[in-house]
């Protein structure tokens, strides 16, 4: 084999070489996209239905009951009110995580810009956190006289005597019930965001590499 013939092959070796390369390194992006895309997906669904939804519906119940006057006097007036307010509050914060969430793709963005994103939505949630804990009391106050009222048609501040036991039941299912799905949505959130960071890590480290 001449000189000429060597070159040509070392040539063509190293130009398949680097399409085994390139390729490589899409199917590794492919698959981090794939994972962050999983998780972000359980996470804008679970905030779909259990933030988004949930809020327009508690809202539309309790407009449905100021509409049939079912919420009248004073007391269920502002609890009411106060009731909407936070669900508006809940949902439009919900709606802002999703978008959020939304942005970071893998495929179409920068790991720079993928990074930004995901900072950025993990920054939000720690605000929301606080926020939910700021807030916890004031939903209580407001949304339980509305909830004994329309489900045992008792009104606490005209006759608190008489929905002394709703009341209290009711505090105490709230609360009850509050702190397991609290674990649970802290621990859902992480183990999906954990997930979401290690695949941009991924492409990162893939990036770097190529």
């Amino acid at each position: 084999m001449e000189l000429e013939d060597i070159k040509k092959s070392w040539a063509q070796m190293s130009q398949d070489l680097e399409k085994q390369k390139i390729l490589t390194n899409e199917l590794i992006l492919k698959m981090a996209h794939q994972k962050s895309s999983k998780s972000l997906g359980k996470l804008i669904g679970f905030e779909t239905v259990g933030g988004f939804l949930m809020s327009i519906a508690l809202s539309i119940m309790v407009i449905l009951n100021f509409y049939t006057g079912n919420l009248t006097g004073t007391g269920l007036t502002i609890c009411g009110i106060g009731s909407l307010i936070i669900f508006a509050a809940s949902g439009l914060t919900s709606l802002n995580f999703i978008l959020k969430m939304k942005r970071i793709n893998l495929l179409e963005n920068t790991i720079e810009v993928n990074l930004k994103f995901l900072n950025d939505f993990k920054r939000t949630l720690k605000q929301y956190k606080k926020l939910n804990m700021i807030t916890a009391i004031p939903t209580m106050v407001f949304f339980i006289p509305v909830v004994v009222k329309i489900f045992n048609d008792k009104n606490v501040f005209e006759n608190f005597e008489d929905a002394r036991y709703e009341f209290y039941a009711t505090i105490i299912l709230s609360v009850m019930l509050s702190l397991p799905v609290l674990f649970y949505v802290i621990k859902f959130y992480s183990k999906n965001i954990k997930k979401t960071e290690e695949a941009v890590k991924e492409a990162r480290e893939n990036a770097n590499n190529y």
